[in-house]
């Protein structure tokens, strides 16, 4: 029924493995502490590569076809899940329980999710992943908390780009790139849930929005009611905006100001 099994190891690198076709799981890590396991191949599976109880690095490997997840990772708090394709699986990358967790310049492409957090994410960070042409939501984060999602590429994925549900909370959106997800729709990001930030505070960054008009604050779906006020150009640079009420202010500012200095110029000449 599975592929590979390890179970309480220390130490041990799993690498250079290919687990396919297997009816439950591709490659299983359970209770155990791995230098690494990287460069393995998960294919055509149930699941992938499963993680349960681990603190480890995970990298380079690349799981596809996978019916449930590419990469499912359970209370495995302190592990870092880098470098890694996930491609045509039920969730590319999945997290459940675990704490501290390093989720970082991965490529997840065309799963039904792209990365999905629940059930106790907390203090994680997602950053610098490419996520895309997914058929829901890029990153979905349910019942997490404190999260940094950072420097992401979340491109044509059908739903949002980024989800935040109702329980999910003190979570930071920041420096991140949101081209045409959520076509038709009227925002690339949704918050449901309580006190997340959708920019950064200290630089009064943002995100990039490629449907962003240009003008003032980006609206994000969601009972939250919330905006990025500080949206940035493709660069992720701010744009410096002169709004219209100030546009209009100068108008009549400016002469008041510059006439009496040329008419007191033009009295010196005399």
């Amino acid at each position: 029924e599975g592929g590979i099994d390890i179970l309480r190891s220390s130490y041990a690198t799993v690498e250079n493995n290919t687990c396919e076709e297997n009816e439950i799981v591709g490659l299983s890590i359970r209770n155990t502490h791995p230098k690494k396991a990287s460069k393995n191949r998960c294919i055509n599976n149930k699941y992938g590569l499963e993680c349960i109880f681990v603190y480890g690095i995970i990298s380079d490997n690349y799981c596809s076809n996978n019916e449930m997840g590419g990469i499912s990772i359970h209370a495995s708090s302190y592990s870092e899940v880098i470098n890694n394709t996930c491609k045509e699986n039920g969730y590319g990358i999945y997290n459940i329980e675990s704490f501290h967790l390093k989720i970082l310049n991965n490529t997840c492409e065309k799963n039904d999710y792209g990365i999905f957090f629940t059930a106790g994410s907390w203090y994680n960070t997602i950053s610098n992943n490419t996520v895309v042409n997914n058929n829901l939501d890029g990153i979905y984060l349910e019942r997490s908390k404190d999260c940094l999602i950072t420097y992401n590429i979340l491109e044509e994925n059908k739903g949002h780009g980024v989800y935040l549900e109702g329980r999910t909370n003190l979570t930071l959106v920041a420096y991140n790139s949101f081209i045409n997800n959520n076509p038709g729709g009227s925002s690339q990001g949704y918050d449901a849930g309580f006190d997340n930030i959708w920019y950064d505070k200290k630089t009064k960054k943002g995100n990039y929005w490629s449907d962003w008009t240009g003008n003032g604050s980006y609206t994000i779906d969601g009972r939250a009611e919330v905006e990025d006020r500080y949206p940035l150009d493709e660069n992720l640079e701010r744009t410096n905006i002169v709004s219209p009420y100030w546009a209009f202010m100068s108008l009549i500012i400016l002469p008041v100001i510059v006439i009496p200095v040329l008419l007191l110029y033009k009295k010196r000449k005399i």
